[in-house]
């Protein structure tokens, strides 16, 4: 080990003992060399001597040596998962733990729905239906024409925003819608609440009443006649 070892001794102040070839023995051969006591806490030397493969520490041959010191220590395993049973001990079992869940399997998220196309509203037809006739304010005639969907008509200087607007006191502010439609070539008149009614061949049509109007029907609206004429289609 490279350390000083004191005149007379056989091991160095750190208790290691020196190789065993470079003692010199007594003549005869048969004396062991008196050791002396080492230093520190290091072990005495085993009776009948001790085997040395080189110098430096040493394990104790137990099988051979006159002097056993007894069955060495067993100490127990260590305590991990797989260790193997030693010196007499068997390795203690390690805990049970149960098996993860298995993952549950993946499934995509369903599509969105598509969102309901808004429904769209038929597109009332336009178009000149026909026309209303008038003779009672001018000999000539006055006529309007009937243009689809709808025409309102009304009372003159009423302030009201109509189609048609009568100068006639006996007509009221809003008082009748004409539904026209052109393709199909037919005319309504409804009543939207009038004071002094609406009449078709002078038959009156009720509050809010509704009739089809044929080709040459008169209108009368309060005290306002009319004679309806329809485009045919045909």
């Amino acid at each position: 080990m490279g350390h000083e070892v004191p005149p007379g001794q056989n091991y160095c102040p750190q208790g290691h003992p020196i190789a065993l070839e470079q003692v010199q023995f007594a003549q005869g051969g048969g004396q062991q060399p008196q050791y002396g006591t080492p230093p520190g806490n290091a072990f005495p030397p085993p009776a009948g001597g001790a085997k040395y493969a080189q110098a430096g520490p040493v394990a104790a041959d137990y099988s051979g040596a006159s002097g056993s010191y007894g069955t060495p220590p067993a100490y127990p395993p260590p305590a991990y998962p797989g260790a193997q049973p030693q010196g007499g001990y068997a390795a203690p079992s390690p805990a049970y733990a149960p098996a993860p869940p298995a993952a549950p399997a993946y499934s995509p998220p369903p599509a969105p729905e598509p969102e309901p196309k808004p429904v769209q509203q038929p597109t009332p037809p336009t178009g000149l239906g026909g026309f209303l006739v008038s003779f009672q304010l001018n000999p000539t005639g006055d006529f309007w024409p009937l243009h689809g969907p709808r025409v309102s008509i009304g009372r003159a200087n009423s302030g009201e925003n109509v189609d048609v607007a009568l100068a006639d006191a006996t007509i009221s502010s809003r008082h009748a819608v004409i539904h026209v439609d052109p393709v199909g070539g037919t005319i309504a008149v409804e009543d939207t609440g009038s004071t002094n009614g609406t009449f078709v061949n002078d038959e009156h049509l009720g509050f809010s009443g509704r009739r089809d109007l044929r080709d040459g029907d008169h209108l009368r609206l309060g005290g306002f006649t009319t004679i309806v004429k329809i485009i045919s289609r045909t």
